[in-house]
Order: structure tokens, then sequence, then C-alpha cells
């Protein structure tokens, strides 16, 4: 009867030692690395292989899901993307990655993504709130998202076109052009905003406008430079 105590004891004692110890830190990606099973240029080559592959996968199922080939409810994801753009919680690596895995002039499904992600940031872009700029400047300085962009019909609807203001509500990038430190019935009225209180409030108020839209319109000028030097399509549009 002690046997097979025994051989109980020791197999428990086995499977203790065999779970890891949680105040242990994980192994880090350097010490995997130099395992004797990986450090070899083969091992190594296999890894990143493996890693890349991966994340190929991923991008592509984040593309799916965003554009709604997958679960629906596109609208909900692109709020979904936005925000965490916007928060900074999406690498910049990923939009490259991105532009990449979905640049085929056959697959549609960079645009579908993209251009209600540049409505959704074109909403929220005021002088108070830049970020929405920003980011569509990284976006734009991607050329394969950028020629993606030019190609479709959102970018400039002619036949929507009908009057000079309908340019700001209708093209792609046209709500960014809307900013403006001049009073108008339809953003607002920009003098009540800034303007009002004591001569000291108006003068900080006068140099608050100034400033920021001197930032506005480099950060368009830089976005309109980047467009026409990728040249080819994306310049003729």
């Amino acid at each position: 009867q002690r046997e097979p105590s025994r051989r109980l004891t020791k197999l428990a004692s086995a499977r203790h030692s065999s779970v890891a110890d949680p105040a242990q830190p994980a192994p880090s990606f350097a010490h995997l690395s130099s395992h004797p099973s990986l450090s070899s240029s083969s091992s190594s080559s296999t890894l990143v292989q493996t890693l890349v592959g991966i994340r190929h996968l991923v991008v592509s199922y984040a593309g799916h899901v965003i554009s709604g080939l997958i679960g629906g409810n596109a609208s909900e994801r692109t709020a979904e993307l936005y925000n965490a753009a916007i928060e900074g919680k999406v690498p910049e690596s990923f939009w490259y990655a991105f532009a990449d895995r979905f640049s085929s002039s056959e697959d549609e499904t960079l645009s579908l993504c993209i251009i209600p992600l540049i409505r959704q940031l074109g909403k929220a872009f005021t002088l108070e709130n830049q970020k929405p700029l920003d980011f569509l400047s990284h976006l734009l300085s991607i050329k394969a998202i950028a020629a993606a962009l030019v190609k479709s019909e959102d970018w400039l609807p002619l036949a929507k076109l009908t009057t000079g203001r309908s340019i700001e509500y209708e093209s792609l990038l046209g709500p960014f052009f809307t900013v403006s430190v001049l009073p108008d019935i339809f953003h607002g009225n920009v003098m009540k905003e800034y303007m009002g209180g004591t001569q000291q409030q108006v003068a900080v108020g006068i140099k608050t406008l100034r400033m920021s839209q001197e930032i506005v319109l480099k950060q368009l000028n830089k976005i309109v430079l980047q467009l026409l030097k990728m040249g080819g399509e994306v310049r003729e549009k």
C-alpha cells in the first residue's frame, strides 16, 4: 500500500514542478531565439516566416471585419477603428501592412475600409481638435492608400458638385478645407465663440485663432504636396 502512495506523491510533485511559476517573468523573445533549437540560421528564418504569415492572417482578418465582409456592422467597426486610431492604439506599422495586403486593383477592401474612416475623421475635425487631420496626413502618406482613394467615386464626385459649397460636403477631403476664422452660418459664428468677453480675452482669442489656423494650413499644404509628389494617377486626380 505504501508503494502506490509513494508513486502518487512523485507524480503530484512532477506535475507541480512542470507548472510555470507566476512569480517568474515570462521568457523574452531574445531568450527564446537564443535557444539551441532556434539558434541556427535556418530555424531563425523559419521563425521569421511564421511571424510574417501570422501578421498576414491578422491583417487580412482585420480588413474583412472592418469592411463588414465578416460579421457585418461595417459602420460600427469603423467607429471602433476611428477611436482606436485617434487614441494611438493602432501602431503605424499596421497601416503599411494593411495597405500592402489590400493594394490589389481588383480588391476594393482597402477603399471600403479607409473611405468611411476618413469620413469619420472629417466630421470630428475642428480647430480645437486637429488629431483627425494629423492622422489623415499619415494615411495619405502611404501611396497604396492614396492611390486607392483617388480611384474611388467618393474622391471627387463630379455629378454632386453643383456648387462651390458642395465641394466641402461631397468630396472626400472637403471637410478638412472648411475650417475658417471668418464668420460662417454653416460652421458656427467664430466671432461669438472666440471674441466675446473682455478686451484681454478677445486678444487671447485672436492669437489662438491665428496659431490654430496657421497649423491647419501648414498641415493641409503638406498633405497636398505629398500627394503631388507621388506622381502618376495620384497626381493627376
